[in-house]
């Protein structure tokens, strides 16, 4: 509650006018804020120009290993390697002078550093905003370490494949050829341009099309196929004797 003086037409003072806010609505809001912010599944930093901590989520707590108790009051360069650590502030100090950016509004593969000194790849988004005329920036991290070891387990899986003696053919389950390795490209004298975006029938017996159609139909059914020798066509049209497996991969 707030109050000013009020005075008549005469300037004559006539008493004062009440201000009331509503205190309560006021504690939901906050209490709203809180719970969102707290709850949130990506990390949550807030900093200064000077790139003091002001505040952050549970989610970066637990992410980055430091309470908010110690990391509030510290520089933002507390939770960065090098060389990040070391460009941070000529970084900002650039962006606050200029407004030339390489991270606020775009976001970008970085890395962090845990109270324990580890390091692990992160994304992150940085958005500035103003409070009370000054200028703020908020950052939302997200861990990225299962994505990378994802994807370094495909490129090894990829570079398994592509050094296989044995021809490798991914396929879609209607039979269109979606990944052709060396090996395949030596066996049946396809090159891998050739081959990608066709249909497997095309190495396939006239006569012998309908069942490997049905294998992929028992494929798709979640039903195991045994081993199985059979006859395969050449691009130069010579037939050769295959021993062959079909296995499923299961995306997500």
């Amino acid at each position: 509650v707030s109050a000013s003086p009020y005075f008549d037409q005469q300037g004559q003072y006539a008493g004062c006018l009440a201000m009331m806010t509503d205190i309560t609505e006021r504690k939901r809001l906050e209490a709203l804020f809180k719970s969102v912010f707290n709850h949130a599944f990506d990390s949550i930093i807030a900093i200064d120009v000077k790139g003091t901590i002001l505040l952050l989520n549970q989610a970066a707590e637990k992410l980055f290993g430091y309470s908010a108790f110690e990391a509030v009051g510290e520089n933002v360069r507390t939770l960065m390697p090098e060389p990040y650590r070391r460009n941070h502030d000529g970084y900002l100090a650039n962006y606050v002078r200029t407004g030339e950016t390489k991270v606020i509004g775009i976001g970008r593969d970085v890395e962090g550093q845990r109270k324990d000194g580890s390091t692990f790849p992160l994304w992150l988004d940085v958005s500035e905003f103003f409070l009370n005329g000054e200028q703020h920036f908020i950052g939302i991290v997200r861990d990225m370490t299962e994505q990378h070891r994802t994807k370094e387990e495909l490129q090894r899986l990829a570079a398994i494949v592509q050094s296989s003696d044995d021809a490798i053919v991914g396929m879609s389950l209607n039979g269109i050829i979606q990944t052709w390795n060396p090996a395949s490209e030596q066996l049946y004298g396809y090159s891998a341009t050739e081959a990608v975006g066709k249909p497997f029938s095309m190495l396939v017996l006239d006569e012998r099309v309908g069942s490997l159609m049905n294998r992929f139909a028992r494929i798709a059914k979640g039903e195991h196929t045994e081993p199985f020798e059979g006859v395969r066509v050449r691009k130069d049209g010579k037939r050769i004797d295959v021993a062959a497996r079909f296995s499923p991969i299961w995306g997500s």
